[in-house]
């Protein structure tokens, strides 16, 4: 069993394994002609993207969550503008109400009503751009609202809180097209 096997033992079978699969991808780059995309590019990367995990970004959580104060306050007074343009209140999140709210009972223009009501989309939305005012709160409200989910909300849970930075993962061959992309947070 793997308990059974010593300390010594065990660090050997490790360094062994390490030894073969390094073989195995040498071929592999040497077969393929990455070597030098390898050995010049992806293989020095690797210490600078370790940094900036380790390192981490520097996040003023204080200035954050008040940024965050700010959009909520704003998307207050914009959801008490929608309220009074549309004369109820309603879940301007729900595509459905809001359809019914602009299609029906502001008779605003709209395209072909489906099964499950109209569409809300920025497309649509930004087509109807000056023809009623709470269209432009609307816009405003859903680029508000994803900003303070998205950035502030998300970003603060995530702050470490010895370090007072974020740190991300940094992944340098998850993509397709070969960018570096980040998880937890991207």
């Amino acid at each position: 069993s793997f308990d059974a096997i010593g300390e010594e033992e065990d660090e050997t079978n490790v360094l062994a394994a390490i030894i073969e699969l390094t073989e195995y991808f040498e071929d592999d780059i040497k077969k393929n002609n990455q070597e030098q995309l390898y050995y010049e590019i992806e293989l020095p990367l690797i210490k600078v993207l370790a940094d900036m995990q380790i390192t981490g970004m520097y996040v003023d959580k204080h200035e954050l969550s008040e940024f965050g104060k700010r959009l909520k306050s704003r998307i207050d007074v914009l959801k008490d503008e929608i309220y009074e343009y549309a004369g109820e209140e309603f879940n301007i999140n729900s595509p459905k109400q809001l359809g019914h709210i602009l299609f029906e009972n502001l008779s605003l223009p709209h395209g072909k009503k489906t099964k499950s009501g109209y569409s809300t989309n920025i497309d649509v939305l930004n087509k109807l751009v000056g023809s009623h005012p709470i269209i432009e709160d609307i816009i405003e409200y859903r680029t508000l609202t994803k900003l303070n989910s998205t950035y502030v909300d998300s970003l603060i849970e995530v702050i470490d809180k010895n370090t007072g930075r974020i740190h991300s993962s940094f992944n340098q061959t998850v993509t397709a097209t070969g960018r570096i992309s980040s998880t937890e947070p991207n």
